[in-house]
């Protein structure tokens, strides 16, 4: 059973062990595609502690579904803020969390397919996309730019599903993203962001191509890889709450009864 403090510990460590390789990169981008909504601390946690974690609920909310938790599991232990009055966080308490796996609901699946997820990448809350026939440069399929203010991105017509998903996604990750002095590490969060907000909707990931971590993320000091981690996480945050709005939308829709 955990405290606190070395739930605290956990996290460093596991950024460190994510680091210099002692844990896949890998099974650092499946946690963080699956739980973006989390805080980066509860990702390393659940990192930690159970990184095939699939949807996680406390026993309460598993109830309320007439789920059972298994009398043998074996809780994850995340943090929680506490709030004072005037909604600040003022410490954070242990929460018990249990998997999917770890009950009898069944497992969940996709629920939209490609064209009702192109959607909601269209109507997202980072930039108005706008298409195109060509581009200058034939290699381009999208881009974006500023224009009074709001964002624009411009997207080639003509485009399947899977490039279509991976061009608007680069972009998204290059509208959050801060400027970085160090072109290495600036591409490689743009790329993984790309590939987490793809990946958070099943979408294939197959053209990616991320096989190893820059020197510039091993080689930082621990709180500079956590800050970096946080940008990451941040980004894809922002980009795929736009999408879910979108998508609760469809179903609150759905659900109206006239």
């Amino acid at each position: 059973m955990y405290d606190n403090n070395s739930l605290y510990n956990l996290v460093k460590e596991t950024i460190i062990n994510l680091q210099n390789g002692s844990i896949s990169f890998d099974s650092y981008l499946e946690v963080q595609s699956k739980f973006y909504k989390y805080s980066l601390a509860n990702i390393m946690l659940i990192l930690a502690q159970k990184p095939k974690a699939i949807c996680l609920k406390d026993s309460l909310a598993w109830r309320r579904e007439s789920v059972k938790v298994s009398k043998f599991a074996k809780p994850i232990n995340i943090l929680e803020p506490k709030f004072d009055e005037d909604g600040k966080i003022v410490d954070y308490k242990i929460k018990d969390m249990y998997d999917i796996s770890q009950t009898n609901a069944r497992k969940r699946n996709k629920k939209y397919d490609n064209r009702t997820i192109l959607k909601a990448f269209l109507h997202n809350n980072v930039a108005e996309i706008k298409g195109v026939d060509e581009f200058d440069d034939s290699n381009i399929v999208a881009q974006h730019e500023i224009s009074d203010k709001k964002n624009i991105i411009y997207l080639k017509r003509g485009l399947d599903y899977e490039d279509i998903f991976i061009a608007l996604s680069s972009e998204f990750a290059s509208i959050e993203l801060a400027d970085d002095s160090d072109k290495e590490m600036y591409d490689f969060k743009k790329k993984i962001i790309s590939y987490l907000i793809c990946r958070s909707y099943d979408i294939d990931v197959k053209k990616f191509n991320i096989e190893k971590i820059p020197a510039s993320f091993r080689n930082i000091s621990y709180i500079n890889a956590r800050r970096e981690l946080v940008e990451i996480r941040n980004a894809v945050a922002k980009v795929n709450e736009g999408i879910d709005d979108y998508l609760r939308n469809i179903n609150r829709d759905k659900n109206y009864v006239r």
